[in-house]
């Protein structure tokens, strides 16, 4: 019964994040790539309005391929029909990675998955990430996303995987839909905590400067985009038209701005606990006030969307307004601290 290292990373809302991560986080020693890592967010009006700046998003074909703006991880992706063509079999297959390895991450129909919200109900394309398997239930060990819808750790049989996994071979309009990533990590990288790179980031977060004009020789990074502190606008916006339109607010977008602040306590701590930090005062203590600000926050958005009551809306964007302020005092402070 063949189980890879897995955990629930301190990023989880969003799969192309938590994915790479549950790999990553397992180990203390990638902790510095990190910590000197996803401090900047951006917020776009289509798709998922906000979300951490990530490499892959310009330098990718494919910017959900989150892997390959990771140096930890080594991926190798294979599209379905070349294996097909071979005659593979997509158990035999993932259970020959699995014992070499690697995980896999392909994308399938939860239309089959008993663990989603769309399971017997209707068709949903969403991926996967197999870690292990176990012969005596004929099951694969899977990270996905449940029907509250959180990540979580369920059990997909051989059978549910093959239908699910057919059927959005079927269904998918997008050569890239039927790729399958296969990543393992790269036992020998070595990343030292980069206080040079992490002050940048935090001054570039504070001045709202395009994350994505460092990868130009990629692609032409997004001008619609906003950009580190500039994304609270972007949020206040989204509110305000939610008001007019009586639509519910998307629970993501609350759940990363916790996430982000969380972690900025959690690098402030690791950082002060590494000597990078003067010991003027525990900034990491802000932090974690700011990330149980984003947390009421985030519960008033649940609440209004069950009652539709527009002074919640109102309070939301009063509180965003104050969180705004607090968090560029925060990382003010963080910046005065940081030894570079």
């Amino acid at each position: 019964m063949p189980s890879l290292p897995i955990c629930t990373p301190i990023i989880n809302g969003q799969a192309h994040h938590s994915y790479p991560l549950s790999i990553i986080l397992n180990y203390e020693y990638y902790f510095p790539w990190f910590y000197s890592n996803y401090i900047n967010l951006y917020w776009q009006y289509d798709g998922i309005p906000l979300d951490f700046c990530y490499a892959a998003k310009l330098i990718s074909n494919n910017p959900w391929n989150t892997y390959k703006g990771l140096p930890i991880l080594e991926t190798q992706v294979i599209n379905w029909d070349i294996l097909s063509k071979c005659n593979v079999n997509i158990i035999d297959f993932i259970k020959n990675c699995i014992e070499t390895e690697h995980y896999v991450d392909l994308s399938i129909n939860e239309l089959y998955c008993p663990y989603s919200n769309a399971y017997n109900e209707y068709d949903f394309l969403h991926c996967i990430m197999i870690y292990g398997y176990d012969d005596i239930a004929g099951a694969f060990n899977v990270l996905c996303y449940n029907n509250i819808p959180k990540l979580s750790m369920e059990k997909l049989t051989y059978g549910q995987l093959t239908i699910a996994f057919e059927s959005l071979i079927k269904l998918s309009t997008n050569k890239l839909g039927s790729d399958i990533h296969i990543i393992t990590k790269r036992s020998s990288y070595c990343y030292p905590i980069d206080t040079k790179l992490i002050y940048k980031r935090v001054k570039d977060y504070l001045s709202g400067e395009n994350y994505y004009e460092q990868f130009r020789q990629f692609d032409q990074p997004p001008m619609d985009y906003l950009y580190g502190i500039d994304v609270y606008e972007g949020i206040i916006i989204y509110c305000e038209n939610i008001k007019s339109e009586s639509n519910k607010l998307d629970l993501r977008i609350f759940h990363t701005l916790y996430e982000h602040k969380f972690i900025m306590a959690k690098r402030s701590e690791y950082l002060r606990k590494q000597g990078c930090l003067i010991e003027e005062w525990h900034i990491d203590n802000e932090f974690n006030n700011l990330s149980k600000k984003c947390l009421i926050i985030r519960n008033l958005a649940i609440k209004y969307n069950i009652t539709q009551n527009i002074d919640i809306i109102n309070k939301i964007i009063n509180q965003i307004n104050d969180l705004k302020q607090n968090d560029i005092d925060a990382c003010k402070g963080f910046l005065y601290l940081l030894k570079k």
